[in-house]
């Protein structure tokens, strides 16, 4: 049998859930960096020839045919869940397996490679700076980002079982709207303005579109909790949005689909294509007005290497650009997390002392201990950041005291 030499790193059944039947079942792939656009067959995108070739101590190996079973896999539960448009229709086996395809789209792209390198470099660039690297730096070249992509693929129990653990979503677009997908399709996002989007991080959400009607949500269980939260609110909310409050909640009990009621759903998923993408972006329609002005507002995005930042040796992370002013509380506790804002904050043996006003803060602080991490900001930039907690509130004033200190007691550190 003839060697395969098209390497997909989207897989094909999902492609064709993206063709257009009016334009020959074709789909059209826009080209971030060049701002052009053309009709594709389902063979030619989302493709590489030899991407799945790598050399190891002198031996060449194939390993397209190592995605060949999660691949059938895949398209077994999607094309039932594309049809039934209902999570119901899927045992604990098949969310499994819908976990498990996810953590592969995920290893299989080129912007897993290019983060490997990017991430590489910037490392040992930043020790050559402060002189911490002697002699030639090191480089992970294209064959080592490729072996480590193999490896990857067949070590991927963490994330598959950090996707398992988040709740499923269906999720479609407004009446007249259509998702894109890209090169890089699995998107997160965390709505919080101190969240992260690592697969473990309190608040990610991670969207797969599926098809050009349906997307995947797996989503951290607090984005349950405060949609419950709002449905409870009851008439305090405004109806639009208890109304979007109480469809999420249908959907993640029934596993049928639901818009996420921010703007149109489509432009907010296709946003995230757009930024997360390495350089191609794939529809049913060839319409990418949305992104040649996400674009222009923002050039470098026309060209991804990385979906991680890299910082600089010796300094502390920037500022976060969504973090509202002045001094803020981030607490990670039993079930949850949450922001408090803070009157003030002092340096207390080896922990702190934070005041803040209101006293239902303290109530909701309470109610979530013990604390696995707290963290302060000071106009988005972090200033401290502490695990293995001991918490204590207390009053001066009229303000609420809560101190925090380490659990694990230094010497020459006391109260």
């Amino acid at each position: 049998m003839a060697e395969s030499k098209k390497h997909h790193f989207v897989a094909q059944s999902i492609l064709r859930r993206f063709t257009n039947a009016a334009a020959d079942d074709r789909l059209y792939v826009y080209d971030k960096a060049r701002d052009v656009s053309h009709p594709s067959t389902v063979l030619a995108a989302g493709m590489e020839n030899g991407f799945n070739v790598v050399h190891i101590d002198g031996e060449r190996i194939n390993f397209e045919g190592d995605f060949d079973q999660p691949d059938g896999a895949m398209a077994n539960v999607q094309n039932r869940l594309v049809d039934a448009r209902s999570l119901a229709v899927l045992s604990d086996a098949d969310r499994l397996v819908l976990a498990d395809t996810a953590a592969v789209q995920l290893l299989r792209t080129k912007m897993f490679r290019s983060t490997m390198r990017s991430v590489t470099d910037a490392i040992f660039s930043d020790m050559e700076r402060v002189g911490l690297l002697a002699g030639e730096r090191p480089e992970l070249g294209e064959q080592d980002a490729r072996a480590m992509a193999r490896a990857a693929l067949h070590e991927r129990e963490r994330q598959r079982d950090l996707l398992a653990k988040l709740d499923q979503i269906l999720i479609e677009p407004e009446p007249g709207g259509s998702f894109w997908t890209s090169d890089n399709p699995l998107v997160r996002y965390n709505q919080q303005p101190y969240g992260e989007t690592g697969l473990a991080s309190p608040g990610v959400e991670v969207y797969w579109p599926i098809a050009s009607d349906l997307a995947v949500g797996f989503m951290c269980p607090t984005f349950s909790k405060r949609i419950d939260q709002g449905v409870e609110l009851g008439d305090a909310l405004e109806k639009p949005v208890r109304d979007q409050c109480l469809a999420i909640q249908t959907a993640l009990a029934a596993g049928t689909p639901t818009t996420l009621g921010r703007g149109r759903t489509d432009a907010f998923l296709n946003e995230l294509q757009v930024r997360s993408s390495s350089r191609f972006i794939y529809s049913r329609d060839d319409d990418f007005t949305l992104a040649r002005s996400i674009l222009a507002k923002s050039p470098a995005l026309k060209k991804v290497d990385s979906m991680v930042a890299v910082g600089r040796i010796g300094e502390g992370p920037g500022p976060r650009a969504n973090m509202p002013k002045g001094l803020q509380l981030v607490v990670y506790g039993r079930d949850d997390h949450l922001m408090v804002p803070l009157v003030s904050y002092t340096d207390a043996g080896g922990g702190f002392d934070a005041l803040f006003e209101e006293p239902a803060y303290a109530n909701m602080l309470m109610s979530q201990l013990p604390w696995k991490e707290v963290r302060i900001f000071d106009d988005g930039a972090e200033r401290r950041g502490m695990r293995q907690l001991k918490v204590t509130f207390g009053k001066e004033g009229k303000l609420q005291r809560v101190s925090v200190r380490n659990l694990i007691v230094l010497p020459g550190l006391d109260d």
